[in-house]
């Protein structure tokens, strides 16, 4: 075995695309929200980008095979 690891982030995140969305449907994004467990969608950085970075590191050395959503618990997944 070569130790290569392989992880799937599905994220969920406020990018420029869906703010605009946002910003033109305000009654739709809030239905969108309230389907969010958490009610809001990742920061880029701060919820995405530091799990990526955990990813990367030794600190999660032993994980793969992982899909890991990152999208406030919307996506249920089992």
């Amino acid at each position: 075995m070569d130790g290569i690891r392989v992880n799937v982030i599905a994220p969920h995140a406020l990018s420029p695309g869906l703010k605009g969305w946002i910003d033109s449907n305000p009654t739709e994004a809030e239905a969108f929200f309230n389907s969010i467990p958490l009610r809001r969608v990742g920061e880029c950085e701060e919820d995405i980008g530091r799990t990526v970075a955990f990813l990367v590191s030794d600190n999660a050395r032993y994980l793969t095979g992982a899909t890991i959503p990152l999208d406030g618990g919307q996506a249920y997944w089992g």
